[in-house]
């Protein structure tokens, strides 16, 4: 259990059993989403606040090796996915901080001609890192 467990920990408020199932109980920032690929409806409930700034969820699975490291896995995506938009806001805060000092220090002649190259990289498996679709992240809640 360490094994599935320790990468959430931070999280984890319980694990329980409810007959054959484990429920997972789990506390997120409030401003956290939880996209829709990452869960099925039907495993996760959203429980009334225990903290303030938090909200919990419970996400339930079937008592089998399989089940409990697809649910962990879900729940290990959902930080992931909260935590990179977490670490993109405090990047683009850094670049904004960083062009208002060369706007604020430069000519607007050479500020006309400045321009921004992104340098497309591929992963293993062809995901692209920069301008990916996400058309497709539909969130539970809005």
């Amino acid at each position: 259990m360490y094994k599935e467990l320790k990468d959430i920990f931070q999280f984890l408020m319980s694990v329980r059993k409810l007959k054959t199932y484990l429920t997972i109980d789990v506390e997120f920032p409030d401003h956290w989403k939880i996209p829709k690929k990452y869960v099925q409806e039907d495993k996760v409930v959203e429980n009334e606040r225990v903290n303030e700034g938090l909200r919990f969820f419970s996400f339930v699975c079937e008592f089998n090796e399989h089940s409990l490291a697809t649910t962990v896995d879900s729940i290990k995506k959902i930080i992931s996915f909260n935590k990179e938009i977490e670490m993109k806001e405090k990047l683009l805060k850094q670049k904004i901080d960083e062009l208002k000092k060369i706007f604020q220090s430069e000519k607007l002649e050479s500020l006309q001609s400045l321009k921004f190259d992104l340098i497309e990289e591929k992963l293993g498996d062809g995901e692209e890192i920069i301008n990916a679709n996400r058309e497709g992240d539909r969130l539970v809640e809005e």
